[in-house]
């Protein structure tokens, strides 16, 4: 089984050089991005953000706390067809990177 873990994560470790070393993982990023803001994600992270900050004394909000309360929220609310179309160009990548 560690064997296995360690196969899967040296796969992943590798995966993500490839991403990285040719752009891929920007580009996807970049359009990803795009996608959140043009279905609202992004306004409602931000409005989501001003609230929990308006409700706390300045003391009792640092930056990991804030990251820490409003990640579920905002993984929450990333469409699934969002997900989906990610996860369908990483696995053409993969596909078209071991025929190349």
């Amino acid at each position: 089984m560690i064997q296995q873990d360690m196969n899967l994560a040296q796969r992943k470790a590798d995966i993500e050089k490839r991403l990285t070393e040719s752009g891929e993982k920007q580009r996807l990023k970049e359009a990803l991005r795009e996608e959140l803001r043009s279905e609202g994600w992004h306004d409602a992270v931000t409005k989501y953000c001003k609230e929990i900050i308006q409700n706390r004394a300045l003391h009792e909000t640092s930056n990991d706390k804030l990251v820490e309360e409003i990640r579920p929220f905002a993984r929450n609310r990333i469409p699934d067809i969002l997900k989906e179309q990610l996860l369908q160009k990483i696995k053409n990548f993969i596909e078209e990177s071991k025929e190349g």
